[in-house]
């Protein structure tokens, strides 16, 4: 055993001293050759080689349009000995790559770096050798030109990889604009930090685009921000499954999704839970809180400005898949706007909350569901005014439906008019007066109504009879086939009118 271990030495000095007489085209033809053989038009220059590391610069694929050019390349190397598993040899311990250049191609959801397809396909395929530890990779000041089928993206960035995990990483995109059919982004830009600590990733993304445009919406003056605490993906596998934390803040100055609108928008969203899956699949079920503000929210029938809601301790589902994306919100909210519409239906001084709304989107479509407790300072339908109203609400959305928004519950209101029968006259007769006095100045209780509003209008429908208490005293009923009543009491001015 000893005398063959002195043997081997002995054949590894002897062949490193016939190499060291003429190092450096030798191993300039080592190089070049162990890539032919793979199918890989390269050129190696070496600047110096010594027995422990070399220096040189390195061009791979078509000299007109090479794949790769690094500017230079530092290499350590270790030396293997007889008894390890992979058998005597040298292997790299260090690299450093300066200025690197790659040319890319993303296409129909599938990366190729050209001619390094090959060799990056041999080395991903091949199982780890249980006693050897991959290199430190330095790479620094590198560019990576992305053909997409959007256009041409340029990529700058350095990186550090330890055994082949990635350590660090500090990506930049200038400004450009991108575009493919309906798809397209002008002035898109942004950032990327990465650092792995064991097999967590602590992630930063900031991204702006003057405007981008998606088959299913739009945005103008967009600026996200996100950071993340994120499971270290398994790149052979394509799972990234594990315990996630994120913060994202989206600001926009125009978003708009299908016929849905929200102007000088603000949306934050903090969320822990599990990931799993991978970019085309890629889940997430956790809680989440979230606020939006927004200067106008509009919608089919729908709109309110000023508008704030913010939701805490939700529970937030979503799935990926070839066909768009699922999501789900469901726990308590809370809603707030300066004024607002629902078809034919004015609102003021809105504030409304739910301990559970339940939200739902398939693609461009939104569904929403649950109980509210409401308060609005004004309400005007056609010539109805109401004021200090409360309502208890159930809630039904779809926005696939004609009539999108039904509501039901009970609403009361503290100050109302309906000038129905205008304003009281001289020449009026003392029962015709007094019905316009009573409907100037009133209270409401509607113990059961429902609202409907979409594509086809807005209709309020009586369940049960509503009434009407006016100021001046007496009471007048509506009941739910449009009838109303007007009773005064004994005493004083009034009378009865019909629907």
């Amino acid at each position: 055993m000893g005398l063959g271990l002195f043997v081997a030495s002995l054949v590894l000095v002897l062949v490193i001293v016939g190499v060291w007489l003429n190092r450096r085209a030798a191993a300039r033809e080592m190089l070049v050759g162990w890539l032919d053989q793979r199918g890989i038009e390269a050129e190696v220059e070496i600047e110096r080689l010594e027995i422990d590391g070399f220096i040189g610069r390195v061009r791979i694929g078509d000299p007109a349009h090479p794949d790769v050019t690094i500017e230079r390349v530092e290499v350590d190397f270790g030396l293997l000995m007889p008894w390890t598993q992979a058998g005597i040899g040298v292997t790299p311990t260090r690299i450093r790559l300066v200025r690197p250049i790659m040319r890319a191609r993303w296409h129909q959801g599938h990366l190729s770096f050209g001619s390094l397809d090959p060799l990056i396909e041999e080395f991903s395929g091949r199982p780890p050798q249980p006693d050897s530890r991959g290199p430190i990779v330095l790479v620094e000041r590198a560019r990576l030109w992305l053909d997409t089928e959007y256009g041409l993206v340029a990529l700058l960035g350095d990186a550090r990889i330890d055994d082949g995990k990635l350590v660090q990483l500090s990506a930049r995109m200038p400004t450009s604009s991108l575009r493919s059919g309906a798809t397209e982004a002008r002035d898109l830009g942004g950032t990327l930090e990465m650092t792995t600590r064991g097999d967590r990733v602590a992630t930063r993304l900031t991204l702006a685009a003057g405007r981008f445009a998606l088959p299913r919406g739009q945005g103008q003056g967009v600026m996200l921000t996100a950071s993340g605490d994120l499971p270290y993906p398994d790149m052979k596998a394509r799972r990234s499954d594990g315990r996630a934390a994120f913060d994202v803040r989206l600001a926009a100055d125009r978003l708009t999704l299908g016929d849905r609108v929200a102007d000088a928008a603000v949306l934050t969203l903090r969320a822990d839970g599990e990931a799993t899956g991978w970019i085309e699949t890629l889940g997430f079920e956790g809680a989440a809180t979230a606020r939006l503000t927004a200067r106008q929210l509009t919608a089919p029938d729908l709109a309110a400005r000023s508008a704030v809601i913010t939701a805490a301790d939700v529970r937030l589902a979503y799935q990926r898949h070839p066909a768009g994306a699922n999501w789900s919100a469901d726990g308590p909210a809370r809603i707030a706007a300066a004024s607002g519409q629902a078809g034919d239906l004015a609102l003021s001084g809105l504030s409304a909350t739910s301990r559970r709304l339940a939200l739902a989107g398939t693609g461009s479509g939104v569904r929403a569901g649950g109980s509210i407790s409401a308060r609005l300072s004004g309400a005007e339908f056609e010539d109805l005014r109401l004021g200090a109203v409360e309502a208890r609400l159930e809630l039904d959305y779809d926005s696939d439906r004609a009539a999108a928004l039904e509501v039901t519950g009970s609403v009361a209101a503290g100050h109302g008019a309906w000038p129905v029968f205008g304003p009281p006259g001289a020449d009026d007769v003392p029962e015709l007066a007094g019905l316009k006095r009573s409907l100037g100045a009133f209270s409401l209780s509607a113990p059961a109504m429902r609202l409907t509003s979409g594509t086809t209008g807005t209709v309020v429908t009586l369940v049960e009879p509503a009434s009407i208490t006016p100021m001046n005293g007496g009471r007048v009923t509506l009941s739910p086939v449009a009838r109303a009543v007007f009773s005064a009491r004994p005493g004083e001015r009034g009378g009865g009118a019909g629907g």
